[in-house]
């Protein structure tokens, strides 16, 4: 064999040699590639992971804050209530339980409840002497009324305006809006009554007038 034949099979084995080894590289280059993305998607798995853990203990200490929170928290019992007579009914709240408080809101409801009841006497005419001859008397409701601050033992009346035209309210519920004296934090209560003993029969001959949770009664002279 010549000199020129082995220098082509010289030439030839080299490419040979340089092509396996460029092969072997592709293919560990790949293989290198697929083990980063396989620790990149780890990588992420974990990192999902790590948050749904941290997530969940979020919401277990809020959870536990808040079962702290509710168990230091204010008690309420209806302690009497009865039906003045149609359209106002009483009842009488105790706080039972709890830290003081800095103010309470209540907020009446129920079947037949309009809200707080209110009433108001303005004269309308008077005799010569300055003394009063007519008046007019108007009943009206609130949506609410701040009962101040209260502590445990101590016990407010609320006075629930009813709808005299329907049906007698049997069962009144109250929403407690509570904020603490010392904190500031905020509970909500409800309490419920209900009335065994129908109301009264109205004393006095009225004309009832209803607009949107507003009532007036006109007594004569």
């Amino acid at each position: 064999m010549d000199t020129e034949t082995w220098i082509a099979a010289a030439a030839a084995a080299i490419s040979a040699v340089a092509a396996g080894i460029a092969y072997w590289q592709a293919r560990l280059a790949r293989s290198q590639a697929r083990s980063a993305e396989d620790s990149a998607a780890s990588a992420r798995r974990q990192a999902v992971a790590a948050e749904e853990q941290v997530a969940l203990m979020r919401q277990q200490l809020d959870g536990e804050e808040a079962a702290r929170n509710e168990s230091g928290g204010p008690a309420f019992e209806v302690i009497s209530g009865r039906c003045a007579n149609v359209m106002k009914a009483e009842i009488t709240l105790k706080q039972t339980a709890g830290p003081a408080l800095s103010s309470v809101t209540a907020r009446p409801s129920g079947s037949g409840v309009v809200g707080i009841y209110r009433e108001e006497i303005n004269p309308a005419e008077r005799n010569a002497d300055g003394s009063l001859k007519s008046w007019t008397f108007r009943t009206y409701a609130d949506p609410s009324v701040d009962l101040g601050p209260m502590t445990a033992g101590s016990a407010v009346a609320i006075d629930v305006f009813v709808d005299p035209t329907g049906e007698p309210a049997r069962r009144i519920s109250v929403r407690l809006e509570c904020q603490a004296r010392d904190n500031g934090r905020l509970w909500v209560r409800d309490v419920t009554h209900t009335f065994l003993e129908p109301p009264p029969e109205v004393p006095h001959r009225s004309r009832w007038t209803m607009a949107r949770y507003r009532f007036r009664d006109i007594t004569g002279l």
